[in-house]
């Protein structure tokens, strides 16, 4: 066996299949105090999907009101609920493109001292696969 076969053989035995676990990322704010307007920015660094999120207040609040925008460069889409609960679980599943704006605000007639919000995303198979690339280079 000559100089490059052995070379060879060698980077053969040492090739593997390497599994990587990608989680979704977590988009989350609190605010405290005497809440009002804005509770939540976020910017996508690529394309992807908010699988699901909850959100939490203080203290039970009739008719809390909350606007989600997602907005780029030239269009917005608002969806506005109100909150009847101090515990709210969703599941959107809504696609947002690289340089998507998320942006989350609330108003209500009484003092909100308290609001939580946590939003899982995961960017999709084709962005893992360039930032695993990339990474490994």
């Amino acid at each position: 066996m000559n100089k490059e076969e052995r070379i060879a053989a060698r980077t053969e035995r040492t090739k593997k299949n390497t599994r990587v676990a990608i989680t979704p990322f977590p988009i989350s704010n609190a605010v405290f105090g005497d809440v009002k307007g804005r509770v939540l920015s976020y910017l996508f660094p690529c394309d992807g999907t908010i699988t699901k999120g909850v959100i939490r207040v203080g203290k039970k609040i009739k008719g809390l009101n909350l606007a989600i925008m997602i907005s780029d460069e030239l269009t917005s889409a608002t969806k506005t609920f109100t909150l009847d609960e101090k515990y709210v679980k969703v599941a959107p599943n809504l696609e947002v493109k690289a340089g998507d704006m998320l942006s989350m605000s609330i108003a209500s007639e009484e003092i909100v001292e308290e609001f939580w919000v946590s939003f899982l995303w995961i960017p999709t198979e084709n962005n893992i696969a360039r930032i695993l690339d990339e990474e490994i280079v």
